[in-house]
């Protein structure tokens, strides 16, 4: 029991503060650490913050202008929709009757077909786009169905 308690005593007085230079080391290490760790954590704290700031705005920039792109394509559309149902051309085939020749009717359906892809020809996304006359009749980007 003495042998284990002088043991204990010599690990600590040759471990910790044996000697005025270890004394002096731990306290000038536990000096510069402290502050050190105390700007380190308010520099990661304030970069979190900024980092948050930035992906937060950029998020919400990115989604105004997503939603502009999406008014504007809708515009484009109405425009185009508007542009096809106030052409004459239109207005006298979907106006037509449905008994009439079948030339005429070929030749009203090629003609709807023309002005529908020269209208859509700007909108890659557009498959397929469709004219209901009062008749009854369609007509297509890729004629009468």
């Amino acid at each position: 029991m003495n042998r284990l308690k002088k043991l204990v005593e010599k690990i600590k007085s040759s471990l910790f503060f044996s000697s005025m230079r270890t004394k002096l080391t731990l306290s000038y290490l536990l000096l510069t650490f402290i502050p050190i760790s105390i700007i380190t954590v308010f520099v990661f704290d304030v970069s979190i913050n900024t980092l948050k700031n930035e992906v937060s705005a950029y998020v919400s920039n990115t989604l105004e202008q997503t939603s502009k792109n999406i008014d504007n394509t809708f515009n484009q559309l109405y425009n185009m929709a508007a542009n096809i149902g106030l052409n004459s051309s239109i207005q006298r085939i979907l106006k037509s009757d449905a008994n009439r020749p079948i030339e005429e009717k070929l030749k009203d359906d090629e003609t709807a077909s023309e002005i529908i892809k020269n209208e859509a020809k700007n909108f890659t996304n557009i498959e397929s786009l469709y004219l209901f006359s009062y008749n009854g009749e369609v007509y297509s980007l890729n004629g009468s169905t």
